[in-house]
């Protein structure tokens, strides 16, 4: 139980404590001698100085398990929602016979303490195993009020000390040792009521009334004007010696204490005066009691002149903290009350106090709780009795279960681990995953009913086979395959630039067919006598046989025509490209891409020179030209509905496919990947005849489909083509014109899908969008010789033509030399401009 806990109990039993006190002293208070008044408040006292309820085995209430309101119920369920209450029925519906299980078996031997002072675990009643419950924050609520609580009790204790260590200096500066005439009259006293202790006596002049102080070691402080009245210093010493007889100062000490600990207790600060007011009434009584009347007379006037002073607050015991007139009118009272209580109130005094001390010192008055049928939060397992070979004796029904946690836990935890043959890996499963549920709660309840000296009731333990046969149908899917595997067969002639691949089905193999049945049987039967050895699953060697329905099957296909006029690198590129993705294969849930497959285009690796875009222009690069074959390979992807992970179409609008459906690649920048999204394998054939000047791509599967894909693409938005830009270039001729960019206008197309038959050849479903692909605006780049002057944007390049031939031809005959030919505009790639 938390310190906060334990405070807080304590709390509500002293409001209720005190609420009691003060009902029977208002009913009793002329029956009740000033003793028995002092004395019924040690209960209060004791219930503040004692930290802990005695826990009874007896209840008055019960309360059924059916009766547990909804909210503890939704509270229990939420702190172990692994493991309800309802689970042991559902689970023996499905379960086989149970089986028996001691700690010892489980793995736990004897190292498992059942000491319900040193539980492992929560208060949590449901056994389950692997709590997972979120931690807690990292200043958690309860570290905050318990530091609260200390602040106060240092700031408490603080204000109490400096006023004890002003009142001792108070008393080192001013007081002196008292005249023997005085200590005469005390040492009398002291014989009269048979104190043989030793007590320091001190007389100060600023002190109004008699007082004794609380410490362990008193003084009792008399003031200077008590000295010229002997029978007033004689009452006085009496009253203050009654007080040290009895051990008053010890009890204001304790008080001290208290008020320290409980500062924020309401009723610690409401008892110390009226506690103190009897305590003053009741050494009025014993100080009286074996004096004549008329001495009591002089005692009463006594106090009453005392009240009549200036009091002077002081953390003392006596006559001094007291001053009101109700206070003086119950001290004279109680001098002349009998000193003893009649033997029908002793009586029902006693059977209060009794009945008080059941109530607020013990748990008997508390609700019990019906924690399982006909068992009670507060019964207790008979002396020797254990469950699992962990000792039970004298703990309740719920420690008993937090005992039980670990050994649950353990074996819970432990794993059930197999074997396949020809795979390598071994197969585990918690044992918690395959169902296994012990049946702790049963164990206990009989264990609790029948429990007795060496007695050791083991746990029962069930095994679920709906459970395990889950957990082998998921296994299952890396074993018993019996399906054809495939292989491609490739052919490629790099002087020819021609490559194809051909799959080939292989001839069936064998595989290891695993007896589900025999396993699961072997997997139950491991558990039930708690051998969890690793073991081979069960079963023969086959032959495999393919499936029907299965073959392969052409999924998607494309093809692209490859320019006649394209140079000899260009086409290399493409042929060594294709020759690189033929026969790759995709598995299920795989994803491919081109460049990790491909590797980094660099003249090192073998690529070729050749024209390719890069930002917007043609220039030389090595691999130039293989886009042709990633943007063949995106048509023939989309026809066989595999996921496209990433593609970026071209700056400049590519003419071998359709407008928005080509896909560029670079090496360390775009990339063209997809994904299989079947569970089969696909395999990519790609056939390159450079001769025959095309490049196809096929896809094909085990994935058949009664229906084919066509695509269109629609423009959405263009732009017209952006004025010609004219730059000098002096390491040209000086007369020379060259196109170094070709601009283009700026399009956005969109793709849309449609299903057609392959029977019906009619549309099926709706025509669905594709992608979208845009192809910015960029303006034609033509570079001059130093001898034509600079044109402004946007002169059409016929113009400067003519202007260069003119200046070349006026220069040749100044200079009276044949004229050469009219210089004529090359595109990047080698071809001359259209006409």
């Amino acid at each position: 139980m938390s310190i906060l806990r334990i405070l807080l109990e304590i709390t509500v039993y002293s409001a209720l404590l005190m609420a009691l006190i003060l009902l029977l002293k208002r009913l009793f208070k002329k029956q009740f001698s000033p003793s028995l008044q002092y004395f019924i408040w040690f209960l209060l006292i004791a219930r503040l100085a004692i930290p802990f309820t005695v826990q009874s085995s007896f209840g008055l209430v019960t309360i059924p398990q059916e009766a547990v309101p909804a909210a503890a119920q939704a509270e229990e369920t939420a702190e172990a929602p692994a493991a309800p209450r309802e689970e042991p029925a559902a689970v023996r519906q499905q379960a086989q016979a149970p089986v028996s299980i001691n700690a010892k078996e489980a793995g736990m031997g004897n190292s498992v303490t059942a000491d319900p002072g040193n539980l492992p675990g929560t208060a949590d009643p449901t056994l389950s195993a692997g709590d997972t419950s979120p931690a807690g924050p990292a200043i958690k609520p309860e570290t905050v009020f318990l530091a609260v609580w200390l602040a106060g009790i240092a700031a408490v204790a603080l204000k109490t000390a400096g006023g004890c260590l002003s009142l001792s200096r108070r008393i080192r500066r001013s007081c002196v040792l008292p005249p023997a005439d005085v200590m005469r009259t005390i040492n009398k006293v002291r014989r009269e009521l048979g104190i043989r202790r030793r007590l320091r006596v001190l007389v100060q002049n600023s002190a109004s009334s008699p007082a004794l102080t609380a410490s362990f070691l008193p003084k009792l402080i008399l003031p200077i004007s008590l000295l010229g009245h002997p029978a007033r210093l004689h009452f006085a010493v009496r009253h203050e010696l009654v007080h040290f007889k009895r051990g008053d100062y010890i009890v204001c000490l304790l008080m001290l204490i208290l008020r320290a600990v409980y500062w924020f207790n309401p009723v610690v600060w409401l008892m110390q005066k009226p506690i103190k007011t009897d305590m003053e009434a009741a050494c009025d009584n014993i100080a009286t009691a074996a004096l004549p009347p008329e001495a009591k007379k002089a005692y009463a006037r006594t106090i009453l002149e005392m009240f009549s002073c200036r009091m002077c607050p002081q953390p003392v015991l006596g006559m001094s903290l007291q001053n009101n007139k109700k206070t003086a009118e119950k001290r004279i009272r109680g001098i002349f009350m009998k000193s003893n209580t009649k033997r029908g109130i002793r009586f029902i005094s006693v059977f209060a106090a009794v009945l008080l001390v059941a109530v607020c010192f013990t748990t008997a008055c508390q609700p019990s709780l019906e924690v399982y049928s006909g068992i009670t939060d507060r019964d207790k397992f008979a002396k020797g009795t254990s469950v699992a070979g962990i000792a039970m004796g004298g703990l309740t029904f719920e420690e008993g279960k937090r005992a039980l946690q670990p050994v649950v836990d353990d074996f819970l935890s432990r794993q059930v681990e197999y074997t396949v043959k020809n795979i390598e890996t071994p197969y585990r499963h918690l044992l918690s995953e395959l169902g296994v549920w012990m049946d702790a709660e049963a164990a206990l309840a009989h264990a609790m009913k029948n429990g007795g000296e060496e007695k050791n009731f083991p746990m029962e333990l069930t095994v679920d086979d709906a459970r395990i046969k889950a957990a082998i149908a998921e296994d299952s899917a890396d074993w018993n395959q019996p399906e054809a595997s495939y292989s491609v067969e490739k052919e490629a002639d790099e002087d020819a630039l021609t490559t194809s691949g051909r799959i080939v089905r292989n001839e069936p193999g064998t595989f290891f067919r695993v007896d589900e049945d025999a396993l699961l049987e072997q997997i139950r039967k491991q558990i039930e006598n708690q051998d969890l050895r690793s073991f081979a699953a069960p079963g023969k060697t086959e032959t495999a046989v393919p499936v029907a329905g299965r073959e392969l099957v052409l999924m998607g296909s494309a093809t692209t025509a490859v320019g006649r006029g394209s140079s000899e690198s260009r086409k290399y590129n493409i042929w060594k490209i294709s020759n690189i993705l033929n026969g790759a294969i995709i598995h299920p849930g795989e994803t491919f891409s081109i460049n990790d497959t491909v590797g980094d285009r660099t003249v090192e690796n073998g690529w070729a020179l050749a024209p390719g875009i890069e930002n917007g222009t043609y220039t030389q690069q090595a691999g130039g030209g293989i886009c042709q074959v990633s943007s063949t390979m995106y048509n023939a992807a989309l026809r066989a509905e595999m996921k496209i992970v990433e593609r970026v179409p071209h700056t400049i609008m590519a003419s071998y496919v359709p407008q928005g459906m080509d896909a560029t690649i670079s090496t360390g920048g775009p990339d063209f990947r997809i994904g299989n999204p079947y569970d089969c394998d696909i395999i990519l054939i790609v056939n390159c005849d450079i001769p025959s000047s095309q490049v196809t791509v096929d896809f094909y599967g085990q994935v058949p489909r009664n229906y084919s894909l066509l695509f269109e693409s629609v423009l959405d938005s263009e732009e017209p083509l952006p004025d010609v830009q004219y730059k000098t270039n002096s390491s040209l001729d000086k007369y020379a014109v060259k196109l170094t960019k070709v601009g283009q206008p700026g399009e956005q197309y969109t793709v849309y899908a449609q299903k057609y038959g392959k029977e019906t050849d009619q549309p099926i479903g709706e025509k669905y969008k594709v992608t979208t692909s845009t192809y910015s605006a960029t303006a034609p780049v033509v570079e001059v010789g130093s001898g034509i002057p600079l044109p402004a944007d946007g002169t059409p390049l016929e113009d400067v033509m003519a202007q260069a031939a003119e200046l070349q031809a006026a220069k040749e005959a100044a200079d009276q030399v044949p004229s050469p030919a009219l210089p004529t505009p090359v595109l990047p790639d080698g071809s001359a401009p259209a006409a």
